[in-house]
């Protein structure tokens, strides 16, 4: 009869312990996080896509707020630019991050001084 009660005893004990292991939220997995393509010109779009699994919220910062836990989503950046992804349950976190390149043109002094038409000596004697 006392082996009864050891053993009711220590599977009492045991029930906390397996109702925590089986509440505990999965792992986060963030599986791809990218930018297409990682390098533009001002003007220009690119596609973020990401995909990830575990996880009840999904954000990236800059603007882009709460996400679904896959998708894409086309921008036109304005300059180079740092995105992070956060993907969160319950106390877990996850992050990654990705730079995006903005190439701003330039116009060389040369470019702007051949533009500006010149009037020579030699101009304004044949007027």
């Amino acid at each position: 009869m006392r082996r009864v009660y050891i053993l009711t005893a220590a599977i009492l004990c045991m029930l906390p312990v397996l109702a925590i292991v089986s509440c505990a939220p999965p792992d986060i997995h963030i599986t791809s996080f990218q930018v297409t393509p990682s390098s533009i010109t001002v003007g220009q779009t690119v596609v973020l896509r990401w995909d990830v699994s575990g996880a009840k919220s999904i954000t990236i910062d800059n603007g882009l707020g709460e996400q679904p836990a896959s998708g894409s989503i086309e921008i036109k950046p304005a300059q180079t630019t740092t995105y992070k992804l956060t993907a969160k349950n319950g106390n877990k976190s996850v992050e990654s991050s990705i730079i995006l390149t903005v190439n701003v043109p330039t116009t060389s002094p040369t470019t702007a001084k051949e533009q500006v038409p010149s009037i020579s000596a030699l101009d304004t004697q044949e007027l």
